[in-house]
């Protein structure tokens, strides 16, 4: 039993306990299909390679079974980030990792905070491979008024710690200049809502008083 730390910790706690060579994670509030352990185990075996791949990816559907996921057509193998950021697609997806691949570093625990977005640590685990994809829903999600994707807004407020933590890492991460021009206006935004000095952040002077104004408009949006 593990007192309640929020979805990063539970993730932590998935990882520690683990002894498999792929790793996901199910929400209390959703379930994979039947035969998705079948289909998953039968990819890897059939394509997986370890040193091009850090597991697969499948898509996602609603508990009625319509898919709320889209992939590129054709792709055998993409990368959270090519999929979040360089194409941009708008919907949401299930990682399955090789157990290798995120057991190396864990969410840090911030006192207080019960929410971080994972996104960041999906793209870590990825390094240089890639996620061979099903190009099938296997997991499937019930949307609930009090649930994360519902309130993300709302949880920039309550954990600005969390959301401050992240979008540190993803000034790291962006590679497109539109994008680290978004990483910088996000990233102050959300030092206004922690209500942390801006100009003592990893931030240059410059970039701060160039991206300050915008930042307070998304700050307000």
């Amino acid at each position: 039993y593990q007192e309640n730390r929020g979805m990063h910790g539970a993730h932590n706690a998935g990882i520690r306990l683990a002894d498999s060579l792929l790793w996901t994670i199910c929400d209390s509030d959703d379930y994979f299909s039947t035969d998705a352990v079948e289909k998953i185990i039968g990819m890897w075996k059939n394509k997986g390679d370890p040193t091009r791949h850090a597991g697969l990816i499948c898509k996602i559907s609603d508990q009625n079974g319509n898919s709320i996921s889209e992939f590129p057509m054709d792709e055998d193998e993409v990368t959270t980030y090519e999929l979040n950021y360089t194409r941009a697609i708008r919907s949401d997806f299930r990682p399955i990792y090789l157990l290798s691949a995120v057991n190396k570093d864990y969410f840090p625990i911030l006192n207080g905070e019960h929410y971080m977005p994972c996104g960041y640590k999906y793209i870590e685990n990825e390094g240089s491979r890639t996620l061979l994809v099903i190009n099938e829903a296997l997991y499937h999600v019930e949307f609930l008024n009090d649930g994360c994707t519902a309130n993300k807004v709302k949880q920039f407020f309550t954990y600005p710690i969390g959301f401050l933590f992240v979008r540190t890492k993803m000034l790291g991460i962006f590679r497109e200049p539109k994008m680290l021009r978004r990483g910088k206006i996000q990233y102050i935004a959300s030092c206004i809502i922690a209500r942390q000095n801006v100009f003592r952040s990893v931030l240059g002077f410059s970039d701060v008083l160039k991206f300050f104004i915008p930042a307070y408009f998304y700050f307000l949006r």
